[in-house]
């Protein structure tokens, strides 16, 4: 079993930052971010967001437990919503 999963956003426009995706990740205090990967394509970016150690609370547990069991979540920013999913590349 995966015990820090990392989360992949697999589109997200050129022109948002890692440090806003950071920024809007550190304020869901799911836990501490190791770091952030991009994978830049044609015109947008796949994020990859890795995990230190995810904290133990309600919420960061229900969003860990949707990703080990292969449900999407939506997380909702400024601009919009990214819709998220385990990533496979740990």
């Amino acid at each position: 079993m995966i015990e820090q999963p990392s989360i992949c956003i697999p589109y997200v426009m050129n022109n948002i930052s890692k440090t806003y995706i950071n920024d809007v990740f550190k304020s869901l205090n799911l836990g501490i971010i190791n770091k952030i990967d991009c994978k830049y394509k044609k015109n947008y970016k796949m994020i990859y967001i890795h995990f230190k150690e995810w904290n133990s609370s309600v919420k960061a547990s229900n969003i860990k437990n949707k990703l080990l069991n292969g449900e999407l979540i939506y997380i909702i920013y400024n601009s919009g919503i990214w819709k998220c999913s385990l990533s496979i590349k740990n």
